[in-house]
């Protein structure tokens, strides 16, 4: 599958939905990423297990560590008071449930800007944003905005720089593109949105390029005026291979810098994924070479 690559020798784009909506809160890889990052905090004392799971109040979706290693947030798609982002303290060799600050929406895909403050929630109807300091300490006002408008918004991510959000409308067919540096200074309102990337029918994952020139995302099934032939059978068990209704789904490829004055334009690349994986659970690779 030939997939542009930005820069930086061989790359790998890894995805499953199946597994990814059925996300656990077992942290043994976390536990080994955070044990640098927390060396000097206080809170790197060894647990008992290799691995720990978390009882938690709703089906978890996706899961941050802070920029210290010493807390771990979760996304809940629960419902009411159990709806929203719990927050995990690492103490004393272990990991305890310290409180769920609750959203209005469904939070799903959850990133960290890269200065370690803010916490960007995709969630189903709008994008939130709440503040990490005020979450660990459990202030009242630890949400401190919410952008409306969101068509299934599912994953969320952000350029190294801190100046730009991207957010997979998983039932718009598109990307929201976000300007971070204006919304962080005037209150996360509408206006903060630049724009929307036209792709591809349930698109889920964000991926830069290690230079960042290039935004990778997947979409289950390509547009209809895009005039792919049909090549895969509709989801459903007992569907015999001999009935082809969709298309192939798409990695599709986006010039970061254009999206930032253009998100309407920025698309450079689609790409079809193989016949076998264009269902609703798919997995891509995608190297400089293959």
């Amino acid at each position: 599958m030939q997939v542009p690559e930005g820069g930086g020798g061989p790359k790998t784009l890894m995805y499953n939905r199946g597994m990814f909506r059925s996300i656990a809160v077992l942290f043994p890889l976390i536990a080994l990423t955070l044990t640098a990052q927390a060396r000097d905090r206080g809170c790197n004392a060894p647990a008992a297990s290799p691995s720990v799971t978390v009882s938690l109040p709703a089906a978890p979706f996706a899961v941050k560590p802070s920029k210290d290693g010493c807390w771990v947030f979760v996304s809940l798609t629960g419902r009411g008071e159990n709806q929203g982002i719990a927050v995990l303290k690492r103490s004393g060799g272990k990991i305890e449930l310290v409180r769920v600050v609750p959203l209005q929406s469904a939070p799903t895909g959850i990133t960290l800007t890269h200065d370690g403050k803010l916490l960007i929630a995709a969630a189903t109807t709008a994008t939130v944003f709440v503040d990490v300091q005020k979450m660990i300490d459990g202030a009242a006002d630890a949400v401190v905005g919410t952008i409306p408008g969101g068509q299934g918004s599912i994953y969320a991510n952000t350029t190294s720089d801190n100046k730009l959000a991207f957010i997979a409308e998983e039932y718009g067919e598109a990307i929201t593109v976000i300007d971070l540096v204006r919304a962080r200074r005037d209150g996360f309102k509408p206006e903060d949105v630049i724009g929307k990337l036209p792709v591809g029918k349930a698109t889920i994952a964000l991926t830069f390029s290690r230079d960042e020139k290039l935004l990778y995302t997947t979409s289950q099934l390509a547009m209809d005026d895009w005039k792919w032939p049909k090549a895969c059978k509709p989801e459903g068990r007992g569907t015999p291979d001999s009935i082809v209704t969709n298309p192939e789904g798409a990695v599709i490829v986006v010039d970061v810098r254009k999206a930032k004055i253009d998100p309407a334009h920025a698309v450079v690349a689609k790409v079809p994924a193989p016949a076998a994986r264009c269902a609703c659970r798919f997995r891509l690779r995608a190297t400089a070479s293959t």
